[in-house]
């Protein structure tokens, strides 16, 4: 097993060295580079990138929730929780149910 190792190391390529400054730039596109200063030049990154479409498209969140007469609503939900270190999902069912005859004027 040492053997192959060592015949595995001993076949590695030799590391690629190459210097930036010999690379061609273009000044028209990227601008002129000055005292040293280091130029990086790339492309328009905003041109694959879909845009928002205009108008009013946005899509109200659903809600799992029905009304039951006199203000009492049942709503379904998932929630997740930490028990014992460990992620506990669940789903819920709440019953809402107003007490009193509500804020007085």
């Amino acid at each position: 097993m040492l053997i192959w190792a060592m015949l595995l190391a001993e076949t590695a390529p030799a590391p690629l060295h190459f210097d930036l400054a010999k690379l061609p730039h273009s000044e028209a596109r990227c601008g002129q580079q000055t005292n040293g200063e280091i130029l990086v030049c790339g492309s328009n990154a905003d041109r694959h990138r879909l845009h928002a479409i205009e108008g009013d498209y946005a899509e109200t969140p659903v809600r799992a929730s029905v009304g039951l007469g006199g203000g009492a609503t049942l709503t379904a939900h998932a929630d997740n929780a930490l028990v014992g270190g460990f992620s506990s999902p669940r789903a819920m069912v709440t019953l809402s149910v107003p007490f009193g005859k509500g804020k007085k004027p």
